[in-house]
Parts: structure tokens; C-alpha cells; sequence
């Protein structure tokens, strides 16, 4: 599905339409961030490389020998998911992946399969946000963070979807309750890889999306 070239601010634009090939890092400007869709194995280990540093840093999971975090790696390729990457300059800063509701399932039904057909049964259409991971220095880089969920909300409102769910640590709950009126789902002790944290899946119903948001989205 092809986007127009959308300019979100001044510091943060999409340089091209999402669905082209990536223009050399040379040609970035050094302070501004720039969008990418992956495509092919190397761009899907750039997203394996910065989900595990950002984890591992975090305290969210064990170190891999082969440094990546490859959870839910089969739906990397399919028509259903996009895995963006951000960059500054010629250095990957960030990454976010968004599956849509097909007939392959989603990402997280393993363990909140139950909450997704519960909200299905709303009537809603359903994406899940995973692998939202920054280098460690940009952690608390809202600016980052900020433009990966604008794209995940682009291509939401392109495809018609209504809903997003997110897996989240449990303390990060009031910042997507502030920002983007996610709320609640359910709490977990831990799912997988992640066992060691507390769990909370929450929800973004796309009406409910501040309209500052929305704007930048479209």
C-alpha cells in the first residue's frame, strides 16, 4: 500500500513514499530522523540487532550470542506486518514492528488470544505494536518514540484498522495512557522471553487518539 511523502515536522519527516527503497545514509541530514520500512534479512537483523541491546539494557531479557532478539521473527516478511527502522544521520536509532489481523494470527495470540477475540468481538479490527526498542542512549528520547508510533498510525488509519494493542512493561502504562489514551487490557506477570517483567497489554482505540496525533498520522 503506497503512502504519500508525508512531512510530520521539522525535525522528523518521511523522505519517501514507505514502500521505496531506502536512500543512502550519506544523503540524511545529521540531526533529523528519516523512516524506513525493512525489507529483506539485513534490514530485519538492523530491527533484531536494536530490539536486543534495548532489552538487554533494559534488563528485559539475557544477552544472545548472536546479539539479536528474534521473537515472532516469522512474521517479519509476511503482507500482514511492516518493521519500521528510524535512523539519525547514518546510525539506526529505532525500530517498531505492526502486524495486522489475517489468518495467520497475530504476534501475541500465545499468550492474549482471549483479549484479542474479546475486543474482535467489539467489532474492532486489530493490529499489535511489537518490538518498539531504541538504542539505549535514546531511551528517553521522546522524539524517537514518537515518530515510530506515527508511523504505525499511518499505515492503522490506511488500512482501515480501528484498534492497537501493545505489550508493554507495567510501569510504562501512564505514558501511553497520557500521550496516546492507551488503557488497560490486562496485567501479566511475564510472557516468554520477558518472564522477569510485568506484563500489561494495552489498547488504542484509533477515535480515541488525541487529535494532535491523529493530524501528524494522516
Amino acid at each position: 500500500m503506497d503512502h504519500p511523502v508525508t512531512a510530520y515536522s521539522r525535525r522528523y519527516s518521511v523522505t519517501r513514499p514507505l514502500e521505496a527503497p531506502p536512500v543512502a545514509a550519506e544523503a540524511l541530514g545529521k540531526d533529523d530522523l528519516h523512516l524506513h520500512v525493512a525489507r529483506g534479512e539485513n534490514e530485519y537483523r538492523i530491527a533484531h540487532r536494536l530490539a536486543h541491546d534495548a532489552y538487554v539494557d533494559a534488563g528485559y531479557c539475557d544477552p544472545a550470542q548472536d546479539g539479536r532478539l528474534t521473537h515472532y521473527q516469522e512474521f517479519d516478511a509476511l503482507p500482514c506486518s511492516r518493521v519500521f527502522l528510524v535512523r539519525q544521520g547514518a546510525t539506526w536509532v529505532g525500530t517498531v514492528s505492526l502486524t495486522h489481523e489475517s489468518e495467520r494470527g497475530l504476534p501475541i495470540d500465545e499468550m492474549f488470544l482471549d483479549d484479542i477475540r474479546a475486543i474482535q468481538d467489539e467489532g474492532r479490527k486489530v493490529g499489535v505494536i511489537w518490538r518498539l526498542a531504541t538504542l539505549p542512549q535514546y531511551r528517553y528520547s521522546m522524539q524517537v518514540v514518537h515518530s515510530l508510533f506515527i508511523a504505525c498510525m499511518h499505515w492503522t488509519f490506511g488500512l482501515g484498522l480501528n484498534t492497537m494493542v501493545l505489550m508493554t512493561h507495567a510501569r510504562h502504562l501512564r505514558f501511553y495512557e497520557r500521550c496516546f489514551a492507551m488503557r488497560l487490557v490486562r496485567r501479566v506477570e511475564g510472557v516468554s522471553k520477558f518472564s522477569r517483567i510485568p506484563v500489561s497489554l494495552i489498547r488504542c482505540d484509533c477515535e480515541k487518539v488525541p487529535e494532535r496525533w491523529r493530524q501528524k498520522a494522516h
